[in-house]
């Protein structure tokens, strides 16, 4: 069931911030969320999802890691793309689009 198998993934992340590997954004810490928030939705578990997206994005945001913050916006925007919230979805998948484009260069 999706809930017992996110409480797991949850503890496991809390944990490996409590040993310190959590000190800081990291590539640990965001994209995990990220996954998580996709495979919520494919279970159809915005709530949760969303939380833990938004959640993702604020990590990579906080330190300007680029490339974590590409994968964390791609990953909520597809999530309000699976829940069918376009208006939600276009500025996140706009910004992943940006990001792609910027890294490219």
């Amino acid at each position: 069931m999706p809930t017992q198998h996110t409480r797991v993934v949850w503890k496991t992340l809390t944990g490996l911030g409590m040993m310190g590997l959590g000190l800081g954004p990291t590539t640990i810490l965001v994209r995990p969320r990220a996954w998580l928030t996709l495979t919520l939705s494919y279970f159809g578990q915005f709530v949760e999802g969303i939380s833990l997206g938004e959640e993702a994005i604020r990590i990579a945001e906080s330190g300007g890691h680029e490339y974590d913050c590409i994968i964390a916006t791609n990953a909520l925007g597809s999530l309000y793309v699976i829940k069918g919230d376009l208006g939600r979805a276009i500025p996140q998948l706009e910004r992943f689009a940006n990001g792609m484009m910027k890294s490219f260069r």
